[in-house]
């Protein structure tokens, strides 16, 4: 079931980030449903589902955080900046202790190139439909499609 590999994740990451920031991911489960499913057609291990998850997923948000900007001002505004970038800090640190290193590589130029979009007026919609297709590009390019009967795999 997708669910329980987007609880894990989101599971896994909230360890990731430090009380202190003061980002829960738990409302944002819905978020990841979409790259869950897709991540059941490939030949995967659940491991490697999850980092590739928890990687889109921490991405989605700082770009999230960071295109929010526009309609904020203050103490918000900081914070969102501050989120933003603490979620993409995280990100790095993620899949690297994941050892996604390729996926690492392959996502750089594109995760530039949707910042660069948020400045330029790119919707939330445009930004998450390019995130989610340069991860489903990859998973393509480097994963075997075969697709998995259980949630456990």
């Amino acid at each position: 079931m997708v669910t329980r590999l987007v609880q894990d994740t989101v599971r896994m990451l909230q360890q990731q980030i430090s009380p202190d920031a003061d980002i829960s991911l738990e409302r944002e489960q819905s978020l990841l449903e979409e790259m869950a499913s897709l991540l059941r057609a490939y030949e995967l291990e659940r491991s490697r589902k999850l980092a590739v998850l928890g990687c889109y997923g921490l991405l989605r948000l700082a770009l999230a955080r960071h295109r929010e900007l526009a309609e904020l001002d203050g103490k918000t505004l900081a914070k969102r900046i501050l989120d933003g970038d603490y979620l993409t800090g995280v990100y790095f640190r993620f899949v690297l202790q994941c050892n996604e290193r390729q996926l690492l590589t392959y996502l750089a130029p594109i995760h530039k190139k949707l910042q660069i979009g948020i400045v330029h007026g790119a919707t939330a919609n445009q930004t998450i439909a390019e995130l989610f297709e340069a991860v489903k590009r990859y998973l393509d390019e480097q994963c075997k499609s075969g697709g998995d009967s259980d949630e456990a795999a």
